[in-house]
């Protein structure tokens, strides 16, 4: 297995030491216990309100792939603010109700109770290896950072699963101003961790968002890929990846 510890940096030459590593949040670091759609029918319930879990789950697959535009904001070069995402989930919440022909997804109260109730630990697993894996990292002293194109529920997210205390920061898309795949993004990224692109590692789980766009930007990437069999530069684990660090 090919070690991503020390690299070359294309414009030097010369040996970039990584010394810190950004993870990508949902899918990365924690993964969702259910379905969203399965999800947004349990928070329904628990308000007393009649829902169809399976039609929930097919509209969200319907309404996401057309969404996913409006969510990275391409129009407008990726650009977003707190204020922003916050809208963009509730409008994608009701989108989602409105396709599952349920009346009550346009009442802005059963909006924001889903999209608040969203981000309990309860819809959250920590993904298999990870503390070990930011133990051993932190261990090492390397710096541990998180970032995400979600917005501020993320942290609470990681605060809840107890992932923070090895994190020297945790940064969602309003804080840095950009969403991924823009260079904007990393740049940002890079300026708020205070580490050089070439001495960074970052780690997601998906190919353009969190792969392909942080290479051309100089950092080093590795795409999360737990169900195996992915094209390098990947791994299948936290465990492939603390051996690819030496850890």
């Amino acid at each position: 297995m090919e070690s991503v510890g020390i690299r070359k940096d294309p414009a030097s030459g010369e040996d970039s030491e990584i010394r810190a590593v950004v993870l990508d949040i949902d899918g990365t670091l924690c993964s969702l216990t259910h379905g969203v759609g399965t999800i947004y029918h349990d928070l329904l319930r628990e308000r007393g309100l009649v829902s169809d879990s399976a039609a929930l789950e097919a509209a969200v697959r319907q309404v996401w792939p057309r969404f996913q535009e409006t969510y990275l904001n391409t129009r407008d070069d990726y650009r977003t603010t707190h204020a922003r995402e916050r809208e963009v989930w509730f409008e994608f919440v009701r989108r989602v109700c409105a396709a599952a022909h349920i009346p009550y997804g346009t009442d802005h109260a059963v909006v924001e109770f889903i999209y608040e109730a969203f981000a309990s630990r309860a819809y959250r697993r920590v993904e298999p290896g990870a503390i070990d894996f930011l133990r051993r990292a932190h261990a090492r002293g390397l710096i541990l950072a998180a970032a995400s194109n979600n917005d501020p529920r993320s942290k609470v997210m990681v605060r809840e699963l107890g992932l923070d205390v090895y994190l020297s920061r945790v940064l969602v898309a309003g804080d840095l101003g950009w969403k991924k795949p823009s260079p904007n993004f990393y740049h940002a990224l890079s300026t708020r961790i205070a580490v050089p692109p070439a001495n960074i590692l970052h780690v997601g789980n998906d190919r353009a968002l969190d792969v392909e766009a942080a290479i051309q930007l100089g950092f080093s990437a590795v795409l999360y890929a737990p169900q195996g069999g992915a094209p390098s530069p990947s791994v299948a684990s936290f465990s492939e990846l603390g051996d690819m660090l030496g850890l």
